[in-house]
């Protein structure tokens, strides 16, 4: 163990496992019988665990989902964090893409997704909680590549930044729903590096 690493113990991992296994199933549930069906004792007793438990490790059903997916914002801040200023905006864009689409499909998995816009889409008028905090971050991003985009002049396209940032995340969030009308048996990574080239080519053009 290297110096100042800080060893788990095993009070600890057993907690990690306790909280992984309930996780795991709520989202199985959840993809069974729909996200408002679906109780927190009805996850408990699935899990064998008290309720207590699951309030020592989330605070809502809403929390059980965003435990996962709010990960993905270390994952786009690791992502950027060692750019170099002079990379284009372009660039940007694909990477922020490329790592939506890898989170998703390898980590969060097509079934947590489903669940996460099942969710979205029932909550109808109401506010959307999940989806304003997995999407507060990318959001962000695509601000800083737009308004890098137009003031190098790499991007020709006739739009303001708050219009264009708006379009940039429904594709985003189109991959991702087209993703999970296939079931997952289409490869993301792929969707999203082909769909967003020519997006890419489309904000290059001159208008």
């Amino acid at each position: 163990m290297a110096i100042g690493e800080k060893k788990i113990t095993k009070r600890e991992l057993d907690a990690q496992e306790t909280k992984n296994n309930v996780f795991i199933t709520a989202i199985k549930l959840f993809s069974e019988y729909g996200f408002e069906t679906v109780t927190v004792d009805d996850i408990t007793k699935r899990a064998g665990v008290s309720k207590g438990t699951f309030y020592t490790h989330f605070t809502s059903k809403d929390s059980v989902l965003l435990e996962q997916y709010n990960k993905i914002e270390e994952r786009y801040m690791e992502a950027f964090k060692n750019f170099h200023p002079d990379t284009p905006a372009s660039e940007r864009l694909r990477v922020l893409v490329a790592t939506m689409c890898e989170y998703c499909s390898n980590v969060c998995g097509v079934n947590v997704m489903k669940v996460v816009y099942m969710n979205q889409i029932g909550l109808g008028d109401k506010e959307r909680i999940i989806n304003e905090n997995y999407t507060r971050t990318p959001h962000e991003l695509l601000e800083q590549i737009v308004e890098l985009g137009f003031s190098s002049g790499e991007f020709k396209v006739k739009s303001d930044c708050d219009t264009l940032v708006e379009y940039l995340t429904r594709f985003m969030r189109s991959l991702i729903y087209d993703w999970c009308l296939f079931g997952g048996e289409r490869d993301l990574e792929k969707m999203g590096q082909e769909f967003f080239d020519l997006i890419i080519k489309w904000l290059k053009m001159p208008q």
